[in-house]
């Protein structure tokens, strides 16, 4: 089939720029902003009651602490996307393996044995334009699929170069679901957001198996701040 994988520019990779038709443009802003939190919340809901999950410790992995200030208010977001499913600070364990502060500890997923949700820092990073991360997140995927857990990846923008390194990246996923949880199981224990179309669809080819979803920014959960 035709390659679609390779997408855009890197100025559409890092921005939220095909944002989701959720109100008319004619609605105040407060409203549009209601709305993506209310529509985050029910897209999101479901994994976070579920009766394996709720009640019980929520993993945050490498949230990113530097000078680049859109990850910084994604990394917010993740934390008042946590308040309004009722988590305190002491319910989400942060840990880092290639973004998050030096002060923060490796992570061991082993170390947390009531912890069922293992969740992964948003952003625009998964693909082979900042390869460590990805596969940083490769690496805490398995871990986290071989230990039993859930592992959820918070929304991101997709980027490969070429159409081959995308291939070979959903050959690296889909062996790791083979080596742990399984084709039948994986839609339960392996959940990719996505915050572009563009990067959703092109998810639906590369990562079948998996429960693809299309989420706004996270950031979005910030506001309104005025």
């Amino acid at each position: 089939g035709p390659d679609i994988i390779v997408i855009g520019s890197e100025e559409q990779v890092a921005s939220p720029t095909e944002s989701l038709d959720l109100v008319s443009v004619d609605s105040p802003w407060l409203s549009c902003i209601e709305e993506v939190q209310s529509r985050q919340i029910r897209d999101l809901e479901d994994i976070f009651f579920r009766q394996d999950i709720r009640g019980k410790p929520i993993v945050l992995t490498d949230p990113a602490h530097h000078s680049n200030v859109g990850d910084n208010m994604l990394g917010f977001g993740e934390w008042f996307l946590f308040s309004r499913f009722g988590l305190s600070r002491n319910e989400v364990k942060v840990c880092r393996l290639y973004q998050a502060d030096p002060m923060v500890p490796r992570c061991k997923y082993n170390q947390y044995l009531n912890a069922r949700l293992i969740t992964f820092h948003a952003g625009g990073n998964w693909g082979n334009i900042w390869q460590p991360v990805h596969l940083a997140r490769m690496s805490a995927m398995e871990e986290a699929l071989k230990l039993g857990k859930v592992f959820l990846s918070f929304p991101q923008s997709l980027w490969f170069t070429h159409s081959k390194y995308a291939r070979r990246d959903s050959m690296k996923v889909r062996a790791i679901v083979q080596r742990t949880c399984g084709f039948k199981k994986a839609k339960k224990f392996l959940i990719l957001t996505w915050r572009q179309r563009d990067s959703y669809k092109a998810a639906l080819r590369l990562y079948p198996f998996a429960d693809n979803r299309l989420i706004p920014d996270i950031a979005f959960q910030i506001g309104p701040l005025l």
